[in-house]
């Protein structure tokens, strides 16, 4: 069919390669399952020290690369001596109640960590969660340049919440794309990040 005769061969061209573009992005979640599983991977209760690490320190997370070990041991340390709590209602209490302890403001001028969006945040609430039974449900976390670009490549980004954090809805996401309800919250913001490349080679949006 020449797509360029009349209008309505121009919108059936454009309705095809939609649906052609969504078939490639059903097909990278199916592959992003069989090679990566979150819950496997971060569920078992985990130490501060793994929390901040992201593994043992001999073989720091990239994400925590950028800080000296020295200060990850004082971040896990520190994270050790404030925690006082047993349980959470939802992953946004467990977030928040990380971000607490480890934000400098006012309030905590003895917090290590300056930046309300830090990355180490979420990766910290992550790997805490499984212990606490509240994985990510209702928002997918864009603090990583990974998610964010890969959410930007979708036209997620317009689901931002507006408030203190970087984050989109869950719901509102899996709706614009069934592909992607195929994972939770948490699986959505680690496709995104692994996935960002190809999503955008993609161009759906």
């Amino acid at each position: 069919m020449n797509c360029s005769r009349t209008p309505s061969n121009r919108k059936i061209c454009v309705s095809a390669q939609k649906a052609s573009e969504a078939t490639k992005l059903k097909e990278l979640v199916k592959e992003y399952q069989k090679k990566f599983n979150l819950h496997k991977k971060w569920g078992e209760k985990r130490s501060f020290e793994e929390a901040v690490f992201g593994a043992k320190p001999e073989k720091t997370d990239p994400h925590q690369r950028y800080f000296p070990k020295v200060r990850l041991h004082e971040i896990a340390d520190y994270l050790a001596e404030q925690w006082n709590s047993n349980s959470f209602k939802d992953f946004e209490e467990l977030y928040e109640y990380v971000r607490a302890i480890l934000l400098i403001s006012p309030s905590n001028p003895d917090g290590k960590i300056n930046n309300p969006n830090a990355l180490i945040f979420y990766d910290i609430a992550l790997r805490l969660a499984s212990q606490y039974h509240v994985w990510p449900k209702d928002y997918v976390y864009l603090n990583g340049n990974g998610p964010s670009i890969g959410a930007k490549a979708l036209g997620l980004e317009k689901l931002k919440v507006k408030d203190k954090n970087k984050r989109i809805s869950y719901s509102d996401s899996i709706k614009l794309y069934p592909a992607l309800s195929e994972l939770d919250a948490a699986g959505v913001e680690d496709f995104l990040c692994i996935y960002k490349k190809e999503i955008k080679e993609l161009k759906i949006k």
